[in-house]
Order: C-alpha cells, then structure tokens, then sequence
C-alpha cells in the first residue's frame, strides 16, 4: 500500500459584487442613496485589451437617480431601455496578475435611490457580468440588501398592554409597572 501526498486548494474569484450599506439598511437608508461598488482582477494570461460590465438593474431602484461615482479606468457608461448598465473600457490594456499584480484590478462605483414602494422584507439585489475581450461573461456573486425590521432587546410584553389588536384608528399603551418610560413609535412606511 503507497500513499499519496497532495496540495489541495480553493479557488478565489477577484471579482466581486458589494452594497456599501450592507445587507441590512434602515428605513431612512432606503430614502436615500445605495452604493454599488464592483471590483474585477485580469487573471488571465495576457494583458486585457478591452473590458465590458453590464448589470440588470433591480425593478425597486429608481434609475432615474443613476450617478455614476468613479472607476478606476476611463470607460464609457450606457443606461439603456430603462434597466441595462454597461460599462465599457476600451483600450484599458488591464495587464495580467501574474505580470502585474497590482496593476491588474479595476473596479466601478455608482449609487442610486431605491423606489418610494421599496417595502420592507423585500430584497434589492445586484450581481454583474464582467468581460473580458469578448470572451464570457464572468458573473460576480450577487450583492443583497433590505430594509431591516424594527426591533428592540429589552422590551417585553410584561412591560406594556397594548390594545386593541389588530389597530385600526385609536392604540392604547398602558404600562404595568410604576416606572417611567420614553417610547417612540415609528411608521415602516
């Protein structure tokens, strides 16, 4: 009986897709700007000449509020039919990993504004299809955000009666105990 030593590893994919505001945003978050930032890294074996990202744009984002932010690299940005992203790099000359580690990552950064109907519970989602000189696409991981539900840690239900319920114009808050609280009720609409 032989035995047989071998190396075993994972593969990494440089190229990613993150909201900058997280998996989970406050219901004031969703009123303003998400960040939508995508990173890609040339690991192939020569340089790329040209480079394409394009995007589906989720239906709860409000593309009229698009703005691009930055890139790394001069590039071309096209928003057609309402929900199509492209970002076009021509001529980048993104040279290799292996040649040029350093010099062979390049990223996108845009925001826009979700939809007034962005409703609690739902998910913005984003991912990209990166290519690299007309070969195929390499989609990036898919990015998530939604608006967090409201909760509290040290409320419980031996502190208040809450009636009626379910509420329809009027809602009573009776406290059990002597002791004083502040409350805030907040609307998730």
């Amino acid at each position: 009986n032989g035995s047989l030593t071998m190396i075993l590893g994972n593969s990494y994919d440089p190229n990613d897709k993150t909201i900058l505001e997280g998996d989970y945003i406050t219901a004031s978050q969703a009123n303003g700007y998400l960040h939508f930032l995508t990173r890609f890294q040339n690991e192939g074996t020569s340089a790329a000449i040209n480079i394409e990202i394009k995007e589906t744009l989720n239906n709860y984002l409000n593309w009229s509020t698009f703005e691009p932010i930055d890139s790394s690299h001069p590039c071309n940005i096209q928003l057609k039919y309402g929900d199509q992203l492209s970002y076009v790099f021509n001529n980048i000359n993104l040279p290799n990993a292996s040649a040029n580690e350093p010099a062979s990552h390049g990223w996108i950064l845009y925001k826009v504004k979700p939809n007034n109907y962005f409703p609690v519970g739902q998910i913005i989602s984003s991912s990209s299809d990166i290519y690299f000189d007309y070969n195929s696409a390499i989609t990036t991981n898919t990015a998530t955000t939604q608006i967090q539900v409201l909760s509290t840690e040290t409320l419980t239900k031996d502190f208040f009666k809450l009636y009626p319920n379910p509420v329809k114009d009027e809602l009573n808050i009776s406290p059990i105990t002597n002791e004083n609280y502040m409350l805030s009720i907040i609307d998730l609409n």
